[in-house]
């Protein structure tokens, strides 16, 4: 997650991941500041998700976080959020 304002990402972070560990309990880990935390003017905040090798697990995870995602960029508030998503972090 990616955003200009240091107040707006961390309650958006801790939002997010709030709202990820009621739909996806036990596979949420975060939200984290990376060792470089700001980036062109942009804050930074990560939040990781470990979902099982299943392929239901697999489906029914990804179709969770894109609807929060989804009701995230709708809301007035977050609009100006960059969610970013990388399925292979390292």
């Amino acid at each position: 997650m990616k955003h200009r304002n240091s107040k707006v990402i961390n309650t958006a972070a801790f939002t997010f991941a709030e709202q990820l560990n009621k739909l996806l309990p036990g596979w949420v880990y975060g939200p984290s500041t990376p060792p470089v935390s700001m980036i062109r003017n942009m804050y930074i905040r990560n939040v990781v998700i470990k979902l099982p090798n299943t392929g239901k697990g697999i489906a029914n995870g990804k179709n969770q976080l894109l609807h929060l995602i989804q009701i995230f960029k709708s809301s007035d508030a977050y609009k100006a959020l960059i969610i970013q998503i990388d399925v292979d972090p390292y």
